[in-house]
């Protein structure tokens, strides 16, 4: 029995080398260690591409929740959503990216025409607001005269029509 018992090599130290007594290398541990260190390389690449997975879903969430404000302020943003997200990867703010993409697209509303419509609004002769744009008052806020000068203006552009009984 003592000879069927194979004796191992020890090396400096008094480690095992794993080689039989004959210089052979021990197939099973060699199988063994090839095996262990396959599985741990499919491990870590498995673990690699679900962090990717998982930090896409999570950009992709904080894209959603910023476009929603971009989306509010130019509502043209909803049609060319991919452009801007493809920006936003590239390492632009999401609003950013939105004014580029807009403004390429052509469909950048820039304010001139809300800006028009308040420099109409102001009365002749001076620099303050002086005249309060309609609707920003509640009727019951009104004294009598300013509603009638509000009913007035409305009448003149065509959008009130007085028509009694």
């Amino acid at each position: 029995m003592a000879d069927e018992t194979k004796l191992k090599e020890v090396g400096e130290g008094g480690q095992e080398t794993g080689k039989d007594k004959d210089g052979k290398a021990d197939e099973r541990s060699e199988k063994r260690f090839t095996d262990l260190t396959e599985k741990l390389k499919n491990q870590d690449e498995q673990y690699k591409k679900e962090l990717q997975a998982r930090d896409e879903r999570i950009a992709n969430l904080e894209f959603d929740n910023a476009f929603k404000g971009v989306e509010s302020q130019y509502p043209a943003a909803k049609e060319l959503k991919d452009k801007i997200r493809e920006r936003v990867k590239a390492g632009l703010p999401v609003d950013e990216a939105a004014v580029v993409v807009l403004h390429s697209e052509g469909k950048l509303d820039t304010g001139e025409k809300i800006a028009h419509e308040n420099e109409a609004m102001r009365s002749m002769g001076g620099s303050a607001d002086t005249m309060a744009p309609l609707g920003s008052k509640r009727v019951s806020d009104m004294t009598p005269d300013e509603l009638r000068a509000a009913l007035l203006e409305e009448e003149r552009k065509g959008t009130f029509r007085y028509e009694p009984d």
